[in-house]
């Protein structure tokens, strides 16, 4: 969710986890600051370090009366591959193809 500051009319500055940019367009900002987890967002944001910051509801709900909702971007499910000797999982894995993350976009001629 991406949460502002209520006293904030035009949020200048965000709280953001980096591997959580590409869900939204951070043009908007004129700074963005790299945060480590996005609990740590929400505490950011509630100190006034940045205007806005992408974190979870549940801040917005504790803190309705310092913080507004102003995107709701919807679950985001993150999943974690971790190496084990053991197969710890048997059922069937669900997930969206989205190998275009992950490409260098190619160069525009000069």
């Amino acid at each position: 969710m991406l949460l502002s500051r209520r006293e904030v009319e035009e949020p200048r500055s965000i709280g953001i986890v980096p591997a959580t940019k590409g869900y939204v367009d951070l043009s908007q900002w004129e700074t963005i600051v790299d945060v480590a987890s996005k609990p740590i967002v929400a505490e950011g944001l509630l100190r006034g370090e940045y205007d806005s910051g992408l974190t979870h509801m549940e801040h917005v709900e504790e803190h309705a009366d310092e913080l507004r909702l102003d995107l709701d971007i919807g679950e985001i499910d993150t999943t974690w591959v971790v190496y084990g000797k053991k197969k710890r999982f048997e059922g069937e894995v669900i997930g969206i193809p989205s190998a275009h993350l992950f490409r260098v976009p190619a160069a525009t001629p000069a």
